[in-house]
């Protein structure tokens, strides 16, 4: 089972695996691997570098609905133009 980082699917490079349990009966129903101190940092910057492009992108969206229509919320052009500018990041 490979690890899924920065949208990608990684091997491992770990030799230690952990169970999955089915709560409903304890059986082990797959094995998964235990990320290594590289692979955390690797899944940790990724995630914090993506939370960066969307979070700028949204507090722009935002910003910008607010000064135009006065409005807590971003109305519904500023919703989607939001969504685009986060997908294209």
């Amino acid at each position: 089972m490979p690890l899924f980082i920065n949208g990608e699917f990684v091997e491992s490079k770990t030799s230690t695996w952990l169970p999955v349990v089915n709560p409903a009966t304890n059986e082990v129903i797959a094995k998964c691997p235990q990320a290594t101190k590289a692979e955390m940092d690797l899944a940790v910057n990724s995630s914090y570098d993506a939370f960066q492009k969307v979070s700028v992108s949204l507090t722009c969206a935002m910003s910008h609905a607010r000064s135009r229509s006065g409005r807590r919320y971003p109305c519904p052009p500023a919703r989607a133009q939001c969504l685009l500018t986060a997908t294209d990041s």
